[in-house]
């Protein structure tokens, strides 16, 4: 821990001394909690800012500002962004650009980047210091670094975090602060987050509508009754080719109104035989 602790501090420091003033990108995770401490460690000017996705975690932006993070609202919210463009999706990426991945400073950025979290991640990142498009470096000083270093720096310098890793015995690090209803994670832990907030999914198919309303010539108007069978249709093509979701639009909105009306539940989603049992009957 103390060689990877000692790798990271000059890095940011070597970092710092070439470009300047650093920005951290803050979500308020776990990894992002840990890369402000090593900046704060290594002494170097920087300023920390976390980009409002509007679908946060509740209780994420009071986290932030406890921590003394600069947040940054978008021109446009995520239901803003769907009343105008319709759903995000695997192949069709519209928030991202526009909650998390605009530029904000001219800075080198410091990113809490590893490896391990996925082998796309593995596939991309080789080296500690990446050129960002569009100009900029991130720097990625715990890019090599394992959960079990994660909870050892965590546990030995006394790092706090995010409520919602709380549990009765500490924190549970392998849970994930993602934005809620991703729409380009599984559709699993999609519905998950719907079946936590169905709000969220009321306001999500409330969004879909006024774009169906105002795009009456669009595919989608021409393809859904209503942007709840959009939507449900949508998430469902996470499991399973898009063709055959539209095969499946009443089971799939089925799905939807027991989320909505808080008939289904966490274990029944984790259940094996889901899609079998609720959709592909």
């Amino acid at each position: 821990m103390e060689k990877k602790v000692k790798q990271a501090l000059a890095l940011i420091r070597s970092a710092s001394k070439h470009h300047g003033l650093l920005e951290v990108a803050y979500s308020g995770g776990k990894d992002s909690d840990v890369i402000l401490a090593l900046v704060k460690m290594a002494g170097v000017p920087y300023v920390a800012i976390h980009k409002n996705t509007t679908i946060d975690p509740p209780g994420t932006l009071a986290y932030v500002r406890k921590k003394g993070v600069e947040i940054r609202n978008p021109q446009k919210g995520f239901f803003k962004l769907i009343e105008e463009k319709g759903y995000s999706r695997q192949g069709r990426r519209i928030c991202c650009d526009n909650l998390k991945e605009y530029p904000t400073e001219n800075f080198a950025v410091v990113e809490g980047i590893r490896k391990e979290e996925s082998t796309k991640r593995k596939k991309l990142y080789y080296e500690p210091i990446v050129c960002r498009t569009g100009g900029g470096v991130s720097i990625l000083p715990i890019l090599e670094w394992t959960l079990a270093d994660l909870a050892e720096f965590i546990r030995l310098y006394k790092i706090e975090l995010h409520p919602l890793y709380r549990t009765d015995n500490g924190y549970d690090l392998k849970r994930r602060l993602g934005c809620l209803g991703c729409p380009l994670a599984y559709y699993k832990q999609r519905l998950r987050h719907f079946v936590q907030y169905p709000r969220l999914a009321e306001r999500c198919i409330k969004s879909g509508q006024i774009y169906i309303d105002t795009h009456p010539q669009s595919d989608k108007a021409k393809t859904f009754k209503d942007a709840k069978e959009w939507f449900a249709v949508d998430l469902f093509c996470g499991a399973m080719d898009y063709e055959d979701a539209l095969k499946y639009k009443a089971e799939c909105v089925a799905v939807i109104d027991l989320i909505l009306n808080g008939e289904l539940t966490e274990k029944e989603i984790n259940n094996r035989k889901f899609l079998k049992n609720y959709v592909r009957k």
